[in-house]
């Protein structure tokens, strides 16, 4: 829940500058069930704050035009797949996206092919507007998932396409402690049929 907190907070600061887009990445394994689920049920207090900011004219949303912070949700594993259609500013579109994110089954957790999808993606925003001067938007991407990735041979191209478009990442997942590529988490199978017996 804290994790989440700080990307409101960073949301706010980015919306202090310009216009954002603020794209969550959700792992679609079965182990990040829960997680998902937290922060599908945190979705309703992060947007009303937004809102109740909005609301009491804060500068963040009035410096700019309408629907100044645009979410969209894709789901990924083997594939990558967007669960709206277009970017929203709609609280409930969001939570349902999120709620019918489908289990992966394979087991493979694509991160940095996400991430380079979501710079080829989103990348028009981030291009200079030469008759302003300035880009069109802010891109946040925020990455849900207890992996590290599948694809690491692609981490050094989405650090430099994103190093390059100015698009931040953030992570939320399990802690990684520094310097080692493993940790042990309990782990509950979240279907029921299956054994209950904590795993790690």
């Amino acid at each position: 829940s804290g994790a989440v907190d700080r990307i409101t907070e960073e949301g706010l600061l980015s919306l202090q500058e310009r216009k954002t887009t603020v794209v969550w990445m959700f792992d679609q394994s079965a182990s990040l069930l829960r997680q998902r689920e937290e922060i599908q049920n945190r979705f309703e207090r992060i947007y009303h704050e937004l809102g109740v900011l909005k609301a009491s004219g804060d500068e963040s949303f009035s410096k700019h035009d309408d629907r100044p912070l645009l979410t969209q949700v894709w789901a990924f594993g083997q594939t990558i797949n967007p669960m709206l259609e277009n970017e929203t500013d709609d609280p409930e579109l969001i939570q349902q996206s999120i709620g019918k994110i489908p289990r992966d089954e394979t087991g493979v957790e694509n991160v940095f092919s996400t991430v380079l999808k979501g710079v080829d993606v989103y990348r028009k925003y981030r291009r200079i507007n030469r008759s302003t001067g300035e880009r069109d938007r802010n891109i946040m991407f925020i990455v849900v998932s207890d992996e590290a990735g599948d694809d690491s041979t692609r981490l050094d191209d989405s650090v430099e396409a994103c190093t390059k478009y100015e698009i931040p990442v953030y992570v939320i997942g399990v802690p990684a402690p520094f310097g080692r590529d493993k940790t042990y988490v309990k782990w509950v199978d979240p279907d029921p049929k299956y054994d209950q017996t904590p795993q790690f």
